[in-house]
């Protein structure tokens, strides 16, 4: 752990209103982490500068950094994956997600929250799966540990967004979780309540009608299956009384999400919701919890059930009827001469980004793969160069931040400053995440991709963008792709998909099965160690994958400070050089020819009637002008002045990808 890099966040927390101390972090028995807090952490957790200056230089120095919630008056969601628990998902069930989240070793989350003062004691810790099970919240008398610390059994605790928030607009602690907390106190069970008018089948409704799309006899296991489960749930939760009953929470969710598994095969979303709110009526949920979180905690099961629907969550077998055909696949079907008529793929960003691609950008926080993205969003919506490289036609581009709109409007800013250029009405920002696991958000995205006529989607981040999904799921992951190829061949779109790299920083996050699936992707590492994020360290952007088109060279990035934001540039040549061994390119000067002069004239003397290729050209341009060395022209430079060169009248094509400026082979084509 970089012990600099920890003091100057626990700085921040503690200018930010936050209290911290400092923790021994290490592994005992089995694996399982051994925490040895300061003495008396709950008094000596401060916000003084000079006191956490002087633990973590001093007797602490190496120590995790952990934020005293109660202090901080902060409630903390922490949601479990260890063991098989399902936290994340159970939390997303409430519906209750954070913007400010921080992503923990093991996968889970950690949502932040502005404390209840009336409910400080009840939000203590010894809270374990009271809430929901796989869910602990810390609050009075509690602490977690804080960005950047790192796991000794591996990872790290990470914002995000990236960065350390100022904790400004935090979001008042959800409802949900001082009633659990408090029906949980009370101890109450609950009862039968014979008061009750036992209705036969309140869910007979949703099954008068047919759903043909199942095949004869019903294909799947469908309707009887789907009755007999949801009945019995119905039953249940009409028997419980609600007095202090926590149950009836649970039962009321769960009914939700079953009757959301069968939307659309089976019944329609508000005959699903109507039956719901009758059975909250009949029990009395209503009456005790108010009509507005009743019908919450319905559309909030109700929309999770329809993320998986019912024929994915019944077993297939032989047996039973086969699926009936779509037409997918022969409507996918190519002979070879309708391949030999296929268009060529069409580049948005020349050698780097094609139409209909989907594309990674990964890094951890704090590598400027947001400035990144940004850059290139605006790129595409002016038809300014990108890094050099050209961008043949702007476009309409759809950013949908989950980081909010401020943040990506300051970034906008920055970059106009830079470039001097006007970013158009046609970059669109969704200011809260688009889920991709989420079919009413994707319906919708689809209406303002048409609306729009949006050739470009940019999700950031992944991660944001697939709440309760398992990063490390092949499977999971891997229905999240067909959603977005689905979206690519729908619409015709590009898909940009900045994520966050594992602990190492060499590959995407999680699954393998998101690289591998993709068209393109892109890895910004840090220099030195791989931790260092002072502004100094270089960090460089790696093409890892291109399907259709060769690799790039790495491109090391510079950070300019703009507009109380920033913009990020490739670094050129001579700041490049300036942290070589070689040292500084003193005493030579940049020739005063432009570079597409340079194309047009070895293209002329040396292309012939074969032609050279761009590398080809590259190469003698280098050392007639450059003294041989690649390092004294940015790459930028020559891509933008290759891209120029193309263009001029004296240069033609001859075949494939090689050109010549010779005016005897531009005389001799045109004859």
């Amino acid at each position: 752990m970089n012990n600099d890099e920890t003091l100057a966040a626990a700085l921040t927390y503690a200018d930010r209103g936050l209290y911290v101390f400092p923790v021994r972090l290490g592994v005992r028995g089995e694996g399982k982490k051994d925490v040895r807090p300061i003495d008396e952490w709950k008094t000596a957790s401060s916000r003084d500068p000079e006191q956490i200056t002087k633990w973590w230089t001093n007797g602490w120095a190496g120590a995790a950094l952990a934020i005293d919630t109660g202090k901080s008056g902060l409630v903390v969601a922490d949601q479990d994956v260890s063991d098989g628990k399902r936290g994340p998902e159970n939390w997303e069930i409430l519906g209750e997600r954070s913007e400010l989240r921080v992503r923990t070793p093991s996968g889970g989350l950690h949502d932040y929250y502005r404390e209840d003062p009336e409910l400080r004691d009840v939000v203590t810790v010894a809270n374990a799966g009271e809430v929901a099970d796989g869910v602990d919240v810390r609050g009075n008398g509690g602490f977690v540990f804080a960005p950047p610390t790192i796991d000794p059994r591996g990872g790290s605790w990470e914002w995000e967004l990236g960065e350390i928030p100022d904790f400004t607009d935090l979001e008042p602690m959800p409802a949900v979780i001082g009633e659990r907390l408090k029906q949980a106190r009370a101890s109450l069970r609950p009862k039968a309540d014979a008061s009750v008018t036992h209705v036969t089948h309140p869910s007979s409704q949703l099954f008068a009608q047919p759903s043909d799309n199942f095949g004869p006899d019903g294909g799947w296991k469908t309707k009887e299956a789907a009755a007999e489960l949801l009945d019995k749930e119905l039953e249940a939760f009409l028997a419980l009384t609600q007095e202090g009953s926590a149950r009836s929470h649970v039962l009321s969710q769960r009914l939700g999400v079953l009757a959301g598994h069968g939307i659309p095969a089976f019944w329609d979303y508000d005959t699903a919701l109507s039956i719901l709110m009758d059975a909250c009526e009949r029990n009395g949920f209503t009456a005790a919890h108010g009509q507005k979180y009743a019908e919450g905690q319905a559309i909030r099961g109700l929309d999770y059930g329809m993320t998986q629907p019912w024929h994915m969550r019944l077993a297939f077998s032989e047996s039973e009827s086969p699926a009936p055909a779509t037409g997918r696949l022969r409507r996918a079907m190519y002979s070879r001469s309708a391949l030999r008529e296929l268009p060529p793929l069409e580049p948005i960003i020349e050698d780097v980004l094609h139409a209909r691609s989907i594309s990674v950008i990964s890094g951890k926080f704090g590598t400027y793969k947001t400035f990144v993205t940004v850059g290139m969003a605006c790129s595409l919506a002016t038809g300014e160069p990108w890094f050099g490289h050209r961008v043949p036609e702007a476009m309409p581009v759809i950013y949908a931040a989950a980081e909010g709109a401020y943040g990506i409007n300051g970034r906008i800013d920055a970059w106009e400053d830079a470039t001097g250029r006007t970013v158009p009405d046609t970059l669109y920002v969704i200011s809260v995440a688009a889920r991709i696991n989420r079919p009413y958000d994707m319906t919708e995205l689809e209406e303002l991709i048409q609306e729009t006529g949006a050739k470009v989607v940019i999700f950031d981040t992944l991660h944001a963008s697939t709440p309760g999904a398992d990063e490390n799921n092949p499977g999971e992951m891997g229905e999240v792709v067909d959603v977005l190829r689905t979206l690519r061949d729908r619409h015709g779109v590009s898909i940009i998909l900045p994520h966050h790299t594992g602990h190492a920083g060499e590959r995407s996050r999680g699954s393998s099965s998101i690289e591998d699936d993709a068209d393109a992707s892109f890895v910004i590492k840090l220099g030195g160690d791989g931790e260092d994020r002072r502004p100094e360290n270089v960090r460089t952007m790696h093409h890892r994958k291109a399907k259709d088109s060769a690799l790039l060279e790495p491109v090391p990035l510079v950070l300019e400070e703009r507009k109380g934001s920033a913009y990020v540039r490739p670094q050129n040549a001579f700041e490049a050089a300036q942290g070589s061994e070689e040292g500084p390119l003193d005493g030579w000067v940049a020739p005063e020819i432009s570079v597409p002069k340079m194309v047009e004239t070895v293209l002329t003397e040396a292309g012939h009637s074969r032609g050279l290729t761009k590398s080809e050209t590259c190469a003698i341009v280098v050392e007639r002008w450059y003294g041989g060395q690649k390092k004294r022209m940015k790459n930028s430079t020559w891509h933008s002045g290759w891209n120029r060169a193309v263009e001029l009248e004296s240069v033609v094509q001859v075949g494939g990808e090689r050109f010549s400026a010779d005016p005897l082979v531009i005389e001799a084509m045109s004859d």
